[in-house]
């Protein structure tokens, strides 16, 4: 029998793949989580840029900038919805 709550590395550490429609995210986590996006991939545009790797420094603001956007609208929303 397979124990699929091992990564396929064998380490023992669960594997954390794309969240299963069972699981369920709070709209703050979201936020949290699209911030942090939005913080790594400025950090990893950068290098990329002094890497001397245009393309990827351009995918990684277009990332940076979709996270933004979604911390920005959404964090709106939670604001504006509280009463």
């Amino acid at each position: 029998m397979v124990n699929n709550s091992n990564s396929a590395s064998g380490n023992g550490k669960k594997h954390n793949g794309a969240a299963s429609p069972q699981t369920d995210i709070t709209d703050a986590e979201s936020l949290s989580v699209a911030a942090y996006i939005a913080d790594l991939t400025a950090e990893m545009a950068q290098l990329a840029a002094r890497g001397k790797l245009p393309m990827l420094a351009y995918f990684l603001n277009l990332a940076r900038v979709e996270a933004q956007m979604y911390v920005r609208e959404h964090g709106r929303q939670g604001i504006s919805g509280e009463s």
